[in-house]
């Protein structure tokens, strides 16, 4: 009997959490570990419920995170949850010491410059770090020949990382994939647990919600600097920003 050619191909479908925020009314910035879905949040995670409809997962995996196991509980219900830590998002350092423009900007598109040597995520976490600690990660998971399917509920960063470690560009990818909240990827691996790993993009940032993306022209991160009412507009050069009320205050 001929083996079937697909029988050492794997699907990992990878999840970004619903909606949330990260800036209070008055501007201030959340710590971002703490943060909850909002009303528009728990609508994206139902709906990413219905879109993975028929789907059985061998194993589900989230961050630990609140916003991502609110949203892995709401898209598979009772089953087992496994929470990696290494799956949170990249930190993020704070606005407190920074000229607020420059902040924002670097918040705003960091990304896209993850590959350049020493680079941190608007002064937190270094991309490298981030890279090995998520690699490490997938590669465990990887190794294990007990599932043919798994769901990964987790965030931006991490979801930017894997898809660009598709293409063979970990950190150099993470610019070109924007990751809406409440998206869907795909990616199939192929070969044997442990051995050679061919994988393949089958989609990237689906919106059950918003399939044709419309009135989504700024990215992720832009929407999320928008959220700061920092005096923040959008230009062809990038972000620009008045300073931000605690920041005022705490100057004068």
């Amino acid at each position: 009997m001929v083996d079937s050619p697909l029988k050492n191909r794997r699907r990992l479908f990878l999840a970004r959490h619903g909606e949330v925020t990260y800036f209070r009314p008055d501007g201030g910035f959340v710590d971002p570990d703490a943060v909850m879905l909002t009303a528009d949040g728990h609508r994206q995670a139902s709906a990413l419920r219905e879109a993975l409809k028929g789907w059985t997962f061998d194993r589900v995996i989230c961050s630990g995170l609140p916003r991502a196991v609110d949203t892995a509980r709401a898209i598979v219900g009772e089953t087992a949850i496994e929470c990696w830590p290494a799956f949170r998002e990249i930190g993020c350092g704070t606005p407190e010491g920074h000229e607020p423009r420059d902040w924002l900007n670097d918040f705003a598109f960091s990304f896209d410059l993850a590959s350049e040597p020493g680079k941190r995520h608007s002064g937190g976490e270094a991309f490298v770090a981030f890279e090995g600690r998520v690699l490490a990660a997938l590669d465990r998971l990887l190794a294990d020949p007990a599932w043919r399917t798994v769901l990964i509920v987790s965030h931006e960063g991490v979801n930017r990382l894997l898809l660009g470690w598709t293409c063979g560009a970990p950190l150099a990818g993470m610019g070109c994939f924007d990751q809406d909240m409440g998206c869907l990827n795909i990616i199939d691996v192929n070969g044997p647990p442990g051995g050679a790993c061919r994988p393949m993009i089958r989609a990237a940032n689906i919106s059950p919600l918003n399939l044709a993306k419309l009135g989504l022209h700024a990215t992720s991160m832009e929407r999320l600097a928008l959220q700061s009412g920092w005096g923040v507009a959008i230009g062809d050069q990038g972000l620009w920003a008045g300073a931000p009320p605690a920041l005022v205050a705490a100057e004068d």
